[in-house]
């Protein structure tokens, strides 16, 4: 007997258990009963497929590992945080003294910025076409300045979130998380109080 089974259902049916699609929906799309595809993944069933069950856990697990952040698996573990400060520099040649003559000037121009200046130029002039060279030449960079290491505890959050939706369903953690307060608290004794007594008005207090 041919079996619906195929390695095309298979395939069909692990991208929409990895989309997140409830097994009705899915047996909707497919076009088959929810029974018989819960009777394929039911280890000891009449028609027990060893192929697409291997295929349903392992798309359940890739289904939520994708809702683990970039990250968080380190984040759950003890690590180390390094902190790198960086401070934006200018990288260009620098300015020449401002002692030089304009002999010394055009030698400065003309060895260093490559800058041929015209002789007939006052002083002025020079140190106005010197500084445009200089800003043409310079350029901007992020330069690191300091770096830090240090010892991180593991993340509370990412710890629970890695937990709960790493490894086969029937081995994750599950977590319960309640909220007391203790009864001897000053402020829990006093919205105690608040809580049974009628609300009254300060006019109503003062019988006005």
């Amino acid at each position: 007997m041919k079996t619906k089974c195929t390695p095309e259902l298979i395939e069909k049916v692990r991208i929409l258990v990895e989309s997140g699609l409830s097994w009705r929906k899915i047996a909707a799309v497919v076009g088959l009963s929810e029974s018989i595809l819960h009777a394929w993944k039911q280890e000891g069933s009449a028609t027990y497929n060893a192929e697409f069950a291997g295929m349903v856990t392992q798309a359940l697990e890739d289904r939520d590992l994708g809702k683990i952040k970039a990250g968080q698996v380190e984040q759950a573990q003890k690590h180390i945080l390094i902190k790198v400060t960086k401070e934006l520099r200018a990288k260009g040649p620098k300015r020449p003294p401002s002692n030089y003559n304009k002999e010394m000037l055009r030698w400065y121009c003309e060895e260093i910025l490559r800058l041929e200046l015209d002789p007939a130029m006052d002083l002025k002039e020079m140190w106005y076409h010197i500084d445009r060279r200089i800003e043409e030449l310079t350029e901007e960079e992020m330069v690191v300045t300091k770096t830090e290491k240090a010892e991180v505890d593991p993340n509370q959050a990412a710890v629970k979130n890695v937990a709960t939706n790493t490894g086969s369903p029937d081995k994750r953690w599950s977590f319960k998380e309640e909220h007391e307060v203790e009864p001897g608290n000053a402020l829990t004794k006093l919205l105690s109080e608040i809580g049974r007594s009628k609300a009254k008005l300060p006019s109503q207090e003062d019988g006005i």
